[in-house]
């Protein structure tokens, strides 16, 4: 092996490190009781994984304008999604069982 067959398996690798970095996290703020943050936990994770994604594995550094655009689009609506969905939780008043 040279060393650009190495440096090129570093990406991957970090990339890959990284995911499951994120995931751990993911998973402990899963167990560990947040209340509300939770939620905002849930959402933040995600979004750095798919940033990483983007950045990395679809290579929009070296793409054109109409890649990168339709990217951040995407994205741009999954953020209104996720936002919508933020606020549903967040407006919710919990309902004591009538027991």
């Amino acid at each position: 092996m040279n060393r650009e067959t190495l440096r090129a398996g570093r990406l991957p690798a970090f990339m890959l490190l990284a995911q499951l970095v994120l995931l751990g996290f993911n998973l402990l703020s899963a167990h560990a009781g947040l209340g509300h943050l939770h939620t905002v936990f849930s959402i933040a994770i995600p979004v750095l994984m798919a940033g990483i994604v983007m950045i990395w594995a679809m290579h929009l550094r070296q793409r054109s304008g109409v890649v990168r655009l339709t990217a951040l689009l995407g994205f741009a609506f999954w953020a209104v999604l996720a936002a919508l969905t933020l606020a549903d939780q967040l407006a919710r008043v919990p309902v004591p069982p009538p027991w």
